[in-house]
């Protein structure tokens, strides 16, 4: 029995031989192969930064294989893989939205353009390009809200079926192709829009602006699950990341549950597994 059947066999209910492992070595091969500190037997050498930035070349998802192989680990998430391309979902804007990326040696900076207005965002890499992490939003204050709500509403998604049978066949049977939803509204604004802090000080001052904001973006969402539904994704994850110590439970309990709820009712009659990401309380 392979980890794939391990795991399917497990969400049905049924006995398997042992517990699967599955650790995400992702980045850490990633900051260890660039920094040439992995075993002899791993190292590759000098490792194109940029292929690092965007995703493993052939060559180190081939020998990150090889690591799961050694440990005998199943692959969680493929997305860093060449295999996925540009993911399993794909976005593409109205033709009256403009985007502009900028690429430097430091940051990417992405402006929108739209009717409505114009929005950007700088993310700033990590010294080894092995990550990223936004120090600019896209949304400073709740001004910009009716850019990014055109936005979403006319934005387009399809399911890429050549990226997911692609990402089939290269994990094999070491697991089970995922597909991440986007996060729920609260946890994308906090994460992808406008930020922690800014985003709790507007939810405490302009709460009716905020969630008609989150209603937007819920709506969105829409479009994903009817994607997600005709797809043949075998598990789908709700990916989040909620703490008790930052967003107190009557905020996550009033936005974030009752989303989840009905993106479960959207998604109920399909075979698929469905499975949850909680990070912290």
């Amino acid at each position: 029995m392979r980890d794939r059947e391990r795991i399917l066999a497990t969400f049905r209910g049924d006995n398997v031989d042992r517990v699967v492992w599955q650790p995400r070595l992702e980045h850490w091969y990633c900051v260890n192969q660039t920094r040439g500190t992995l075993p002899d037997e791993y190292q590759l050498g000098e490792i194109d930064k940029t292929a690092a930035e965007s995703g493993f070349t052939p060559l180190m998802a081939e020998q990150l294989l090889g690591i799961y192989d050694d440990l005998d680990a199943s692959i969680r998430y493929t997305g860093r893989y060449p295999a996925t391309g540009k993911g399993f979902l794909e976005f593409e804007m109205a033709g009256d939205i403009e985007v502009d990326i900028e690429e430097n040696d430091d940051e990417v900076v992405r402006r929108l353009r739209t009717p409505r207005g114009n929005l950007r965002e700088i993310v700033k890499k990590t010294e080894l390009g092995c990550s990223k992490m936004n120090v600019e939003y896209l949304l400073d204050s709740t001004d910009d809200i009716p850019v990014m709500e055109y936005v979403l509403r006319n934005r387009e998604v399809s399911f890429n079926h050549d990226a997911y049978q692609n990402s089939k066949e290269f994990i094999d049977g070491r697991g089970v192709v995922q597909l991440i939803l986007p996060r729920s509204p609260l946890q994308r604004t906090m994460l992808d829009y406008m930020g922690m802090e800014r985003t709790l000080i507007n939810l405490s001052r302009e709460e009716e602006r905020m969630n008609d904001f989150f209603e937007t973006i819920e709506r969105s969402g829409d479009r994903v699950y009817e994607e997600v539904k005709k797809s043949p994704v075998k598990v789908i994850n709700f990916g989040e990341n909620i703490d008790g110590s930052v967003t107190r439970q009557s905020i996550s309990k009033s936005i974030t549950c009752h989303i989840t709820e009905n993106a479960l009712e959207g998604l109920r009659k399909r075979t698929s597994s469905l499975i949850f990401t909680w990070t912290g309380e």
